[in-house]
Order: C-alpha cells, then sequence, then structure tokens
C-alpha cells in the first residue's frame, strides 16, 4: 500500500516544473518514507538562535544522523552546498553523523570531499536508481542506511548502492535453517566465510535454481566483495556455473550496469575480470554504452579514468565507428595538457588516435564539426573585438596558428604548411557565411 502511495506522489513531483516546489515536495516525501521506516525524530527544523535549518534527522542503534535532501541538476549542485552540510554536522556533538540525499547522481569531486575529509561522518545516497528503489520498497531503509554506515566505518566508502544491498542476503536468512533459506543466500553465505574453496563449485552447482536471479544478485554484489586469495576462487567458481546455465542473464546484468547511474563501480581491474568476454555485447550495445557512460564525464579526471579501463575491455572488438565516435567523446581530453600524460584517460586517448591513423580515418571529414567549432570561437572574437587594422589575410593566418596549436596533436603525421593552408581555406569559407 505504501510503496504504491510513494510512487504516485513521486510521480507527480517529476512532472512539476516549479524547481522550488518539486525540491521541497521531495524532500517531504523522503521525511514521509523516514517516518514510515520508525526511525525519523525530526522533520526541518532549525537550530538555537536560529543559525541552521537542517532538513530531518533519524536515529539507528542509538546513531543520530542529520539529513539534507536535494533535488537539482548535477551540473548545477555545487560542492559548497555539501561543504556546507559537512559543517553543520561538525558543529553538533561529538558522533553526530549526516546522510546526503540526492535526487540526481553527484560528481565525482562530492564523493572525494566526503571520502577525503578528516572526519568520516557523512553517507551519500544519490542517483535515481537509488531514489527509485528506495521509494519502490526495494530496501528496507533502516537497514540499509546501517549497512552504509558499517561499509563507511570499515572500509572509508562513502556510498553504497541499493542493488548492492539488495544482493546481500539478510541477516534473518542467514539465521535461519539451511533449508529454508534461498539459492543465493545459501551460495553467498559459503562465499564470503573464510572457509576453504575445495568443492566450492560443486557446492553451487548443488543449490543452483534457474530462475531465482542469481546472475542479477551476484552482478550487484561484486563491487562489494573482498577480492582475496580466500574469495577469488570461489567467485570465479559462481561465475563459471552462472555462464553454463543462465548466460544471456548474465549478459544482461552487466549491461544493464553499464548503462546504469553506477557503472564506475564496475570500472576496477579485479571487478572487469568477471565481465563476459567482450563478443557477447552487441554492437548497438556497446555505442549505447559509450554515449552513457560519456555522457557523464563533465570534467571529471577520475571517472574518465574509470570509463577509460571499462572501454580498454572493448578495444579488441570496436568498430571503426565506435573508435571515431570514442575518440570525438576524448578530443578533448587527447588535446587538454593539464592532464598527466600517465593517468587511464590520457594513455587511452593516446591510443584512440593512433588507432584512427592506422585505420587511415579522414580526420578533416570525422572532425570537421569540432575543427569548424574551434575556429568559429576565433572569428567570433575577431568580430567582437575587432582586429586592430589588420587584413582579411592576417585574421585568417591568425586564426589558422591558434587553431594549430590548439589541436596540433589531431593532426599527427600531417605536413603542418599543409593543415595551416587548409585552416585558413575553412576560416575563409566560415567568414563568408
Amino acid at each position: 500500500m505504501k510503496k504504491t502511495k510513494y510512487r504516485e506522489q513521486y510521480d507527480n513531483i517529476i512532472d512539476l516544473t516549479d524547481k522550488k516546489s518539486r525540491g521541497k515536495l521531495f524532500e517531504t516525501l523522503i521525511l514521509s518514507i523516514l517516518d514510515d521506516a520508525d526511525i525519523l525524530i525530526n522533520e526541518t527544523f532549525r537550530t538555537l538562535g536560529n543559525s541552521q535549518e537542517i532538513d530531518g534527522a533519524i536515529e539507528i542503534n542509538g546513531r543520530i544522523f542529520l539529513i539534507e535532501i536535494k533535488w537539482e541538476r548535477t551540473e548545477t549542485l555545487a560542492a559548497s552546498k555539501l561543504f556546507s552540510f559537512l559543517g553543520k554536522i561538525n558543529s553538533k556533538m561529538e558522533g553526530t553523523l549526516g546522510i546526503f540525499i540526492s535526487h540526481n547522481h553527484l560528481k565525482e569531486e562530492f564523493v572525494k570531499a566526503v571520502r577525503n575529509g578528516l572526519r568520516q561522518n557523512c553517507i551519500l545516497i544519490h542517483g535515481e536508481e537509488n531514489i527509485h528503489n528506495i521509494i519502490d520498497g526495494k530496501v528496507n531503509l533502516k537497514d540499509f542506511i546501517w549497512y552504509a554506515f558499517q561499509k563507511a566505518s570499515m572500509k572509508n566508502v562513502a556510498e553504497v548502492s541499493t542493488a548492492e544491498f539488495a544482493s546481500i542476503p539478510s541477516k534473518k536468512e542467514l539465521a535461519g535453517k539451511i533449508e529454508t533459506k534461498k539459492p543465493w543466500t545459501k551460495i553467498y553465505e559459503k562465499l564470503v566465510d573464510r572457509g576453504s574453496g575445495k568443492g566450492f563449485e560443486n557446492f553451487v552447482r548443488d543449490f543452483y535454481e534457474v530462475g531465482n536471479d542469481i546472475p542479477e544478485k551476484f552482478v550487484s554484489a561484486l563491487p562489494a566483495l573482498d577480492y582475496t586469495a580466500w574469495t577469488s576462487d570461489k567467485i570465479e567458481a559462481i561465475r563459471k556455473v552462472i555462464i553454463e546455465t543462465e548466460k544471456e542473464k548474465y549478459i544482461r546484468a552487466w549491461r544493464s550496469k553499464f548503462l546504469g547511474e553506477f557503472w564506475d563501480k564496475y570500472s576496477s581491474r579485479a571487478v572487469l575480470d568477471l565481465m563476459p568476454t567482450v563478443q557477447d555485447f552487441k554492437k548497438q550495445t556497446r555505442i549505447k554504452i559509450i554515449e552513457k557512460i560519456t555522457s557523464s564525464f563533465n570534467g571529471d579526471f577520475e571517472r574518465e579514468n574509470q570509463a577509460s579501463r571499462i572501454f580498454k575491455r572493448f578495444w579488441a572488438v570496436f568498430s571503426v565507428e565506435e573508435f571515431v565516435l570514442l575518440a570525438r567523446k576524448y578530443l578533448e581530453i587527447h588535446l587538454d595538457t593539464f592532464r598527466g600524460s600517465s593517468f587511464d584517460q590520457k594513455l587511452f586517448a593516446r591510443d584512440l588516435f593512433h588507432q584512427l591513423q592506422k585505420s587511415k580515418v579522414d580526420i578533416w571529414d570525422e572532425f570537421d564539426g569540432e575543427i569548424r567549432a574551434q575556429l568559429s570561437s576565433y572569428l567570433d572574437d575577431w568580430t567582437i573585438f575587432g582586429g586592430g587594422g589588420s587584413t582579411v589575410e592576417e585574421e585568417s593566418e591568425l586564426a589558422s596558428k591558434t587553431c594549430y596549436g590548439k589541436m596540433k596533436k589531431l593532426f599527427e603525421g600531417e605536413e603542418k604548411v599543409e593543415v595551416l593552408q587548409r585552416l585558413q581555406e575553412i576560416y575563409m569559407k566560415l567568414r563568408s557565411e
């Protein structure tokens, strides 16, 4: 009943065009969910002296968490708002914690700010995928928050996805008799214990049941697992049985993760080693993955590095069309001199453009829009500020040299004189349009 009520309220909020009303109603909805979970102890309130406004406060197992709730675009949500909230937490009694809830995905700088702070006292819940799972009641919110708190306390993890949490059997299940446990619960319990992996594959086969969402739960759990000597063989054993039994489900589970909000959680080398073979991903799917992942770069170096590790896995099956698409997404990275040359993103960008040369791709044709955009910016400046009495020829020569200096790496392997001449020709066409 509550699940339907929450979903209906949420759908009504999405339709609102007034951002202020939408944000306030979203805050009210989240507070209602926390209240129904019997953990809310205060709705929106102000501190003594009216100095600070707190969206809400909850209590779980004797720990107090202050709540901040936001519905703002990822691009406009400034880190200063998180720092302001951290300041509110730090000004309270020692041991007070915080939960920053954002409808939209947060930039990596937010996550780093929480993870690298002197005091580890704030948990992040963000992204539509997580919000939807909470609204639809797919996780017990009290248990989820407490699990996130435990992960932050033990492993300095500032964020946990609801899908990851949902894949982990509850303590109630683990405490029951083995006959009553669900197939994944039995397998998971055996996976995380510190016993020998001998005979584990046979154990998985004995308890594996088709149609019990084991592939999805296994893939969701991967970012949370410890990749140590005593678990690695067990993890590989589960993967082997899944691929033999429900390979298509395994492929779909990975595809959904790469196309979801938390694709970055699947960028570590240990997790990527468990992917299906890259040949299992069709070209259409790979293009969707490229579009999805690169759309969230926003100048975030760490996300670029994470994406590059994922794309490197697909290198052997990428078509020329996909290499060109990626090169367009990586052009700024390739040209930028501020990014370290040894970073994954820079190395991947370098390899991309070398591959274009090897494939004899016509740079002038494929990057015509980017070249024109660069020259147009000089033309706009010239139009606004004037050229100080320079001739049209001097103007085009200066624009072409400036463009060449900016995009030099794009023209590697071509004669500089010929490149400058062609840039001047394009500039003159732009000038006449």
